[in-house]
């Protein structure tokens, strides 16, 4: 499992160690009785991977990932009615809260009760969420360790800023170890990502007749195109389908070599 995600998600290796010991614990029914089988709070900087790790997961276990984004909900009893509609159709799989602190605070109530009974109840019906996984993201103390070198002090900010945001009880229900801190991209990680997205773009225009491969001349050129320090590797993907999408249209062929030429690329 842990090759696995470390095949989608770049730069984060020291993530899958905690997650892989406890999503096993989980799938072989070893999880503590009336819990869900999993809670873990991912942190750090936007674009590094959290939202992807959770998505990597959910193909990983074959198994359902209900998003919510926690930015629609400053009604905790709209999110209540969302989750529990979700929960009548499923009973196992991912339950992501993407960006926690951007929903109502009275939400962090209802998984006082969720993340140590693995019950919740709506309209007189009780919901059983002992078959899922708990993911939550937040970007709290992003723009803190920014240009922070030394990820070991960035994790202590982020933890600092976290612990003054949430409820100690809130947090005491997350186990330390899974509370999981993503570190900032490097050159080389994000090296890594666009030369990844570039060889996922080709395969996925194999299917419309495309042949083509690339240089390594485009790599730098994507980066410095697709990059933006304040939203990590997020905007990499938009920025090679557009340019890859603009060289085939340019071109007369439908085979050939992807390569910068001009400040553009182009098909050659």
């Amino acid at each position: 499992m842990k090759a696995k995600l470390k095949s989608r998600v770049i730069g984060q290796d020291h993530v899958f160690d905690p997650l892989e010991r406890y999503v096993l614990i989980g799938e072989k029914g070893l999880a503590p009785p009336n819990e869900p089988k999993g809670a873990f709070l991912f942190t750090g900087p936007t674009g590094t991977g959290k939202t992807e790790t959770a998505k990597a997961l959910s193909e990983t276990l074959n198994c359902i990932l209900l998003r919510f984004d926690m930015s629609e909900y400053q009604d905790d009893k709209k999110f209540l009615e969302d989750l529990c509609h979700m929960l009548d159709t499923h009973t196992s799989g991912i339950i992501l809260l993407d960006e926690i602190e951007k929903g109502s605070m009275k939400i962090f109530d209802y998984f006082l009760q969720i993340l140590s009974e693995a019950r919740i109840t709506f309209q007189r019906k009780t919901y059983d969420l002992s078959g899922f996984y708990i993911i939550m993201t937040s970007n709290i103390g992003s723009k803190n360790i920014m240009g922070q070198d030394n990820f070991t002090v960035a994790r202590k900010i982020v933890e600092r800023l976290i612990q003054s945001h949430f409820r100690p009880e809130f947090l005491g229900r997350i186990r330390r170890d899974c509370q999981i801190c993503f570190k900032p991209l490097d050159y080389d990680a994000l090296k890594q990502i666009v030369k990844q997205k570039v060889e996922m773009e080709i395969i996925r225009l194999q299917e419309k007749g495309y042949s083509l491969s690339y240089s390594e001349s485009i790599l730098p050129f994507l980066m410095n195109e697709g990059i933006n320090p304040e939203f990590g590797a997020r905007p990499i993907v938009q920025t090679t389908q557009k340019h890859i999408a603009m060289a085939l249209v340019c071109a007369s062929q439908t085979a050939g070599i992807l390569t910068v030429n001009n400040s553009q690329l182009t098909l050659a």
